[in-house]
């Protein structure tokens, strides 16, 4: 992606874990927070395909759980929002959201791709708990309601 410091600066001042992906899923920039998340270098991400830097695959994503992003936004030249399992280059699993948005060239055509991702393993976990704490109370009070305690 033809950019300067300017451009780098900026995505890099964003928290977040940041890619911009080109047309047959290329990875042509990364912030360092999407680094530090994968404890990669630069050099090693650059070029390489988003689902092998993200789930360390070799082919396109066929997700269980989610639609492909990079599908969605070249497709329908729209923003989508999903969640993925995506993995560390230590195999640990994250729920992951991923926003992503198109990016046009100057006739409207999308060229490439923007990705932000933002880690919600902990907060999946705590919703998956208060759901699973409020089943239980569900059923230990129709058990009272019943005369079963």
């Amino acid at each position: 992606m033809e950019c300067d410091k300017y451009c780098q600066d900026f995505i890099n001042s964003v928290s977040d874990p940041i890619m911009v992906i080109e047309n047959g899923c290329r990875v042509i920039m990364v912030n360092d927070a999407l680094l530090a998340m994968q404890n990669d270098d630069r050099e090693n991400v650059i070029g390489k395909s988003c689902y092998n830097v993200l789930h360390h695959q070799d082919t396109p994503c066929q997700l269980p759980d989610g639609e492909c992003p990079y599908l969605e936004v070249f497709e329908s030249g729209k923003s989508t929002k999903v969640i993925h399992r995506h993995y560390t280059s230590q195999g640990q699993e994250m729920l992951v959201e991923v926003t992503a948005s198109p990016i046009r060239n100057g006739d409207g055509t999308v060229t490439r791709m923007l990705e932000v991702l933002r880690d919600v393993t902990v907060e999946r976990r705590l919703q998956d708990e208060s759901r699973q704490s409020l089943e239980f109370l569900t059923s230990v009070l129709e058990g009272i309601g019943e005369g079963g305690v």
